[in-house]
């Protein structure tokens, strides 16, 4: 009996030999933080990698003649021990355990500080921002404030909005002008290793955009129209584009709202007069419904994905009155609804306001009235110029970036801060998604 258990151990090994003897593991070209682990495939047998701690991570299934696995979320310079692992007529087989270190970061990306360490009960170990400044970065950091992941931008380029797209682990992000000097929209969509899955023409498109199901993109876009006596007025579309690559327009500002006249000058976009300036796109998929807000008009218009009628109106435009009646939002960017059903916004304000202070803000609503039920700020106080955004997580925090002001903050339910970082001078946050992965929805 112990020759035939020692034949069967030496039977192992040599299948482990011949199996592994190819196993590659090192950065990927792309991102220096991701490692790219590679073999030989055994018929259709399944392949997979584990780490140390436990950590399974499935083959891409993306090579015909090798399994490839891709291991993120770690920072730069950081050893990893790992092992290769298939399954061979029933058989688990495994490589010797193989100790491989991410690379270095490349020079030029952003600086993060944590100012309020990350209590060990957070929820999501990453946090996924775009960056715009000189260059723009779409960066996925750890809660110490570690890069994990990074994809710079090029030159003139910049993204306010990244998502990432559950079901496959992509990211995707819309690309625009940084001087707004030529219309290169695009939607484009990266892979774990920095791999170009798919770019998406977004003619005029501004911002940001959604993802409401595999098939479709939205976005905002620019809808300019010639009025007598004022000239070129800049305002919005909402466009979707389907599996046919057919882009079809949802709404415009134009069928809700009417153009009353120019008041302080505005070009930003070096087209004609900016009068809406519609900021945020936000899918709500229980509602079936987009939330657009606009800055200049400081209104929230809900849109039926379906027919494009306009399902609510919320602000200044709208009839419901504040409570209190001098605490509407003001210039606001990205509007959403919380399980709860209230309305959840950041809150720049107006600079000329008598409190100019920019603030998380959440209203209650009801027929006929917009409640001012609880506000988040960001001490010592700051008027954030540019974006901001904020985002309620499952547990009732809080997730908030302040914009020209380069803040990302969390809030516990009670409204008390308990996480912040701060980025280096010339950078701008864009919108903020916490991750509790970086690997497709359904795997570790």
């Amino acid at each position: 009996m112990p020759r035939l258990t020692l034949a069967l151990l030496v039977a192992l090994v040599g299948c482990r030999d011949t199996h592994f003897a190819d196993l590659t593991a090192q950065p990927t070209e792309l991102v220096s933080t991701v490692i790219e682990v590679q073999w030989p495939r055994v018929d259709d047998e399944p392949g997979w990698v584990e780490l140390a701690d436990g950590t399974v991570i499935p083959d891409r299934d993306d090579h015909p003649d090798r399994h490839r696995a891709l291991v993120a979320g770690f920072p730069q310079l950081t050893e990893i021990t790992l092992k290769a692992v298939m399954e061979i007529d029933g058989e688990r087989v495994e490589s010797e355990p193989l100790t491989v270190e991410t690379g270095l970061l490349p020079a030029g990306l952003p600086q993060f500080t944590e100012l309020t360490a990350a209590a060990d009960d957070l929820e999501g170990p990453f946090v996924l921002v775009p960056t715009l400044g000189d260059p723009s970065f779409v960066l996925v950091l750890n809660r110490a404030g570690e890069i994990i992941w990074y994809h710079q931008l090029g030159e003139d380029r910049q993204a306010v909005k990244a998502i990432r797209i559950p079901d496959s682990g992509d990211f995707a992000f819309l690309i625009g002008s940084g001087s707004r000097a030529l219309d290169v929209a695009e939607i484009k969509v990266l892979s774990l290793d920095g791999r170009l899955v798919e770019e998406v023409r977004a003619e005029l498109g501004h911002h940001e955009f959604a993802h409401p199901d595999p098939d479709t993109w939205a976005w905002l876009a620019l809808d300019v129209r010639t009025v007598q006596g004022e000239g070129d007025i800049v305002g919005d579309v909402v466009v979707e584009m389907g599996a046919d690559g057919e882009p079809r327009v949802l709404w415009s500002t134009w069928d809700t709202f009417t153009f009353e006249g120019r008041e302080e000058p505005r070009d930003f976009y070096g087209i004609g007069y900016d009068w809406t300036h519609g900021n945020a796109l936000r899918w709500d998929a229980e509602r079936g419904t987009y939330l657009y807000s606009t800055r200049h008009l400081s209104t929230i218009v809900e849109l039926d994905r379906e027919t494009g009628a306009v399902v609510d109106i919320l602000g200044e435009q709208g009839e419901r009155i504040a409570v209190p009646r001098d605490e509407i939002f003001q210039h606001q960017h990205s509007p959403q609804y919380t399980p709860e059903g209230t309305l959840l916004v950041f809150d720049s304000r107006r600079s000329d306001a008598i409190d100019e202070l920019s603030r998380v803000a959440e209203y209650a609503i009801t027929t006929d009235t917009l409640e001012l039920v609880r506000t988040m700020d960001a001490a010592p106080g700051y008027h954030v110029l540019a974006l901001g955004d904020v985002v309620r997580l499952d547990n009732g925090d809080t997730l908030s970036t302040w914009g020209t002001v380069g803040q990302l903050i969390e809030y516990d339910p009670d409204g008390k801060e308990i996480w912040r970082l701060s980025v280096g001078a010339r950078n701008v946050l864009g919108t903020i998604q916490r991750l509790d992965s970086l690997y497709p929805s359904g795997d570790p």
